[in-house]
C-alpha cells in the first residue's frame, strides 16, 4: 500500500465524444493514495451525464419560457393600455370630465386591468389644452373566410394609415375590406354591460336585472354580462350602478342575427383566428364584432 500525500495543480477540461466524456483532472486538492490509480483520465458514463445535462437544460428552458411568456403578456398589456388611453382621451375631448358617464366606465375598466394612474392622467391631459390630440372614430366592414363578416371599430389620428393597415390584414388572408353596408345588415345593435359581482347571490342579481329592464344576464367567474336594447343601455347601467355594482363595460355593440351566424371548419378557423389576432394587435382597433359562433 502506498500512503503518500501529493499535490497536483492545473485546470479541468471536458472532451465530449459520442459515447463518453473524458474528464482530465488536475486540481488543487490533497489526495491520499492507497493504491496505484491513474488519475489522469476519468471516464464518465454518458447516460448519467445526459440525465443531468437535460435536467439542467429543462430548468433553463422553463425559465426561458417564463421570461418569454412574461414578455408576451407585457406586450399585450401595453397594447391594451394604448387602446384605453385613446378611449379616455376621446371621451374627455367629447364630453369633458365632470358628469361624463362614458369616461367613468372606461376609467373603471382601466383600473380593473391595473392601468397605472400616471398613464390614465396622461391620457386625460392629452385631451386638454392647445396641444390636445384629436382621435376620430371610424367603423369598417370586411369579409373573411367562408362567409365570415367583420365590423371593426377604431379610434385614429390618421385614417389613411389605419385603413391601409386593416386592408392589408384582410388582403393577406384572402379577405376583403368592404364599403359601408357590406355586412352591417347581418347585425343588430344591442346594449352590453359587464358588472363586477359582489356579495349578492345570483338569484338576487337576476331579480334586479328583471327590474332594470335588461333582456338577459350571463354569470361568469366574478362578473356578469347583461344584454339589453340599445335604447335601455343608459337606464340599465345607471340602475346597477345605483345598486352599488362596479360597471366594467357599458356600450352599444353590434351582434349578428341568429340566421346570419355561421360555423367554420378547422382550416377556415385558422385563417379566422389569424385575422382576429392581427386586428387585436392593431393599436387603432377598439372593438371587433363578427358572426362566427364556434370561435376558439
Amino acid at each position: 500500500k502506498i500512503n503518500k500525500q501529493i499535490k497536483m495543480q492545473a485546470t479541468t477540461k471536458f472532451f465530449i465524444n459520442k459515447n463518453k466524456i473524458n474528464l482530465n483532472i488536475r486540481s488543487n486538492v490533497n489526495l491520499n493514495i492507497r493504491s496505484n490509480i491513474n488519475l489522469n483520465i476519468i471516464n464518465i458514463n454518458m447516460k448519467s451525464f445526459e440525465n443531468n445535462f437535460y435536467r439542467c437544460m429543462a430548468g433553463h428552458s422553463h425559465w426561458a419560457n417564463i421570461k418569454r411568456h412574461k414578455a408576451v403578456s407585457d406586450l399585450k398589456k401595453s397594447k391594451i393600455f394604448t387602446k384605453l388611453s385613446k378611449a379616455i382621451t376621446t371621451a374627455v375631448k367629447i364630453s369633458g370630465i365632470d358628469g361624463n358617464s362614458k369616461l367613468e366606465v372606461i376609467l373603471q375598466k382601466a383600473r380593473s386591468l391595473s392601468m397605472p394612474k400616471d398613464k390614465i392622467q396622461f391620457a386625460i391631459q392629452r385631451a386638454q389644452g392647445k396641444n390636445a390630440i384629436n382621435y376620430e372614430s371610424a367603423i369598417y366592414e370586411a369579409n373573411g373566410p367562408a362567409g365570415s363578416a367583420f365590423i371593426i371599430e377604431v379610434l385614429t389620428d390618421n385614417r389613411n394609415r389605419t385603413i391601409q393597415g386593416i386592408r392589408k390584414i384582410f388582403t393577406d388572408t384572402n379577405g376583403s375590406l368592404g364599403s359601408q353596408g357590406a355586412v352591417s345588415w347581418m347585425f343588430i345593435q344591442k346594449g352590453f354591460i359587464v358588472i363586477k359581482l359582489n356579495s349578492m347571490s345570483e338569484e338576487q342579481i337576476l331579480d334586479l336585472s328583471l327590474d332594470s329592464g335588461a333582456d338577459n344576464i350571463n354569470f361568469l367567474e366574478g362578473e356578469a354580462e347583461i344584454d339589453c336594447t340599445a335604447q335601455n343601455l343608459e337606464k340599465v347601467t345607471s340602475y346597477f350602478s345605483q345598486k352599488g355594482f362596479e360597471i366594467l363595460t357599458s356600450s352599444v355593440i353590434s351582434v349578428a342575427t341568429e340566421e346570419n351566424q355561421i360555423e367554420l371548419n378547422e382550416e377556415d378557423m385558422i385563417t379566422f383566428n389569424t385575422i382576429i389576432e392581427e386586428l387585436d394587435d392593431h393599436d387603432d382597433v377598439q372593438q371587433v364584432i363578427h358572426n362566427v359562433k364556434n370561435m376558439n
